[in-house]
C-alpha cells in the first residue's frame, strides 16, 4: 500500500498535476496542486516514479499546498479542484483508513516496547519475569502480523527492537545458564550411578519385582528433576531401556502380531480421532469465550481506535470458528462411519469365531469316525489272518490222508477234495468278509463238473484229465489267494 498518489486534474478548468501525501500519525492529507505551466513531464516522472517511492525531491516554485482531513466520507480534494480519476481518490481514501489504524497500533507497541527495555536496562541479573513479559509482547505482535494488521517497514522495526531486547536478556541470562548446567551434571551423575546399579542386578538375575519399584521411583524423580535437556533426554533413555528390560523378563515379548490387527488399527485411528475432536471442540470454545470478551469490551468505554480494533477482530474471530465448526463436522462425520465399522468388524470376529469353533467339532468328529473305522479294519484283517492259515493247515492234512490211492480215484477224490477245501475256504472267508467270492465259488463248481464228466467218459484221456484237474485246483487256490489279498487291502 503507497501513502502517496499522484494524478492528473482540473482547476478552474486548467489542467494541473496533483501530488497527495497521507500523515498517518495526524490522519492528514498534504496536496500539492502544480498549474500546468510548471507540470512538465519531467515533473510528473520525478513524481511518480521517485517521490512516491520515498526519496525526497525539490518542488518548484510556483505550487499550491493544501491540508485535508483524511476521513471515511469527506472529499480529499480541496474545493475547486476535480479529476477524471474518482476511483483512484476513492479507494486511496479507503486504504488510508486502514493505514492510519495500523501505524497507530505499531506505535502503541513501540511505546510498549521502550518500557519493556527500559526495565532490561536496570536489571543487573537475568529476570525470567520480564523474559516472559518481552516473550508474550511478541506474541502479540506476532499476532497481528498474521492477521496482517501491521504493514510491512513497521515489522521491521518492531523485529529488529525486540530482538536486540531478546539479546539483551540472553547475554544476562548466560551466567544463569552457566550454574543451571553444573547443577543439572551433577543430578545427572547421581541418576546414572543409581541407573548403573539397577542395570548390574538385572544382568545378575535378581529379584525383578523390587528392581522395577527402584524404576519407578527413580522415574518420579527424574520428573521433577533439574536437569538441561540434554541431560535429561540421556536419563530418560537409559530409564526407558531398564524399564523394557524388566518388563521382558518379568511379562515376557509383546505379541508384534496382534498389534497389526485391524481391531487395533481402527480403534488406535478411532482414539485419536476423539482425541482430535476433544482438542477442537476445546479450541472452538477458547474462540467463542474470546468473541464474548471482545463483545463485552466493545460494550463498555473504549476509543476510536481500539474499537476499531476489536471489531476487526471480532469478524476475524467468528470467521475463525466457522473454520473450525466445518472440520469438526467432518470429525464427527468421520467418527460416525468409524463406529458403523467397528460395529461391522465386532460382528464379523464373532461370526468368524462361531465358525472355528464348529470346524473344530467336525474335525475331532472325522477324527474320531476314521479312528473308529481304522480300529474295525484292524479287526477284520486279524480275522482273515485266522482263516487263511486254518484252511492252509486243513488241506495239507487231507493230502497227506489220501496218498495211497488209485490214480483215477486218486484224482477224483484229490479234485474233490481241492474243490471242497475251495468251496471250504470261500465259505469261512466269506463268514469273515461277506459275500464277495460267491461268484468264485459258483465258477470252480461248474468247472469241476465239466472235469469228472471227462474222466467217466474215457480212460485215455486219464493224463489229460489228471492235467486239467491239477489246473482247475491251481485255478482254485490262486483265486482264493488273490481274493484273500484283496481283501487284505481293502481292510
Amino acid at each position: 500500500m503507497k501513502s502517496k498518489l499522484v494524478i492528473w486534474g482540473q482547476q478552474d478548468d486548467r489542467k494541473v498535476l496533483l501530488a497527495l501525501s497521507l500523515r498517518a500519525l495526524d490522519n492528514k492529507v498534504d496536496v500539492y496542486v502544480f498549474p500546468e505551466e510548471i507540470a512538465t513531464e519531467e515533473l510528473f516522472l520525478n513524481l511518480s516514479n521517485n517521490w512516491k517511492n520515498g526519496t525526497e525531491i525539490q518542488f518548484p516554485e510556483g505550487h499550491q499546498f493544501f491540508e485535508r482531513e483524511l476521513t471515511a466520507s469527506g472529499n480529499l480534494l480541496p474545493e475547486g479542484i476535480t479529476t477524471g480519476s474518482e476511483d483512484l481518490i476513492s479507494r486511496a481514501q479507503t486504504e488510508w483508513q486502514f493505514f492510519v489504524l495500523s501505524a497507530r497500533l505499531s506505535a502503541s507497541y513501540e511505546a510498549e516496547l521502550e518500557s519493556i527495555k527500559d526495565k532490561i536496562e536496570q536489571l543487573k541479573e537475568f529476570s525470567q519475569p520480564i523474559w516472559n513479559e518481552l516473550k508474550t509482547f511478541w506474541d502479540k505482535v506476532q499476532g497481528q502480523i498474521k492477521e496482517k494488521n501491521i504493514f510491512a517497514d513497521h515489522i521491521s522495526s518492531l523485529r529488529k527492537a525486540t530482538n536486540q531486547a531478546f539479546d539483551d536478556l540472553k547475554e544476562k541470562r548466560k551466567e544463569l545458564d552457566r550454574i543451571f548446567n553444573e547443577k543439572s551434571g551433577l543430578v545427572k551423575e547421581n541418576f546414572s550411578k543409581s541407573l548403573n546399579e539397577i542395570e548390574e542386578k538385572i544382568s545378575k538375575g535378581l529379584s525383578l519385582h523390587p528392581i522395577f519399584e527402584e524404576l519407578k521411583d527413580l522415574q518420579n524423580k527424574f520428573k521433577t528433576a533439574a536437569l538441561n535437556n540434554a541431560d535429561r533426554k540421556s536419563i530418560w533413555d537409559k530409564l526407558d531401556s531398564l524399564f523394557k528390560q524388566v518388563k521382558e523378563k518379568r511379562f515376557g515379548g509383546s505379541d508384534k502380531g496382534s498389534s497389526d490387527s485391524a481391531k487395533e488399527r481402527l480403534d488406535n485411528r478411532y482414539n485419536g480421532l476423539m482425541a482430535a475432536i476433544a482438542k477442537m471442540e476445546q479450541s472452538i470454545q477458547f474462540d467463542k469465550n474470546d468473541l464474548e470478551f471482545q463483545t463485552k469490551k466493545m460494550d463498555g468505554q473504549v476509543g476510536q481506535l481500539e474499537l476499531q480494533i476489536r471489531q476487526a477482530k471480532t469478524k476475524m474471530i467468528e470467521e475463525r470458528i466457522q473454520s473450525k465448526q466445518a472440520k469438526l463436522n467432518d470429525m464427527l462425520s468421520t467418527k460416525a462411519e468409524l463406529e458403523q465399522r467397528k460395529l461391522k468388524l465386532e460382528r464379523s470376529e464373532a461370526m468368524r469365531t462361531e465358525k472355528e469353533e464348529a470346524k473344530k467339532l467336525v474335525q475331532e468328529k472325522i477324527a474320531a469316525e476314521i479312528k473308529a473305522a481304522s480300529e474295525s479294519r484292524a479287526e477284520n484283517s486279524e480275522d482273515l489272518e485266522k482263516a487263511a492259515k486254518m484252511i492252509s493247515e486243513q488241506k495239507n492234512q487231507k493230502k497227506e490222508e489220501k496218498k495211497d490211492e488209485s490214480i483215477l480215484s486218486s484224482i477224483a477224490t484229490n479234485l474233490s477234495e481241492t474243490l471242497e477245501d475251495a468251496v471250504d475256504t470261500i465259505a469261512a472267508v466269506s463268514s469273515v468278509i461277506g459275500e464277495k467270492l460267491g461268484d468264485i465259488a459258483e465258477s470252480i463248481s461248474e468247472k469241476a463238473e465239466d472235469i469228472l464228466e471227462n474222466i467217466t467218459a474215457s480212460k485215455e484221456e486219464e493224463e489229460e484229465a489228471k492235467t486239467e484237474t491239477e489246473e482247475n485246483d491251481d485255478i482254485a487256490a490262486d483265486s482264493l489267494t488273490d481274493n484273500t489279498e484283496q481283501e487284505k487291502t481293502e481292510s
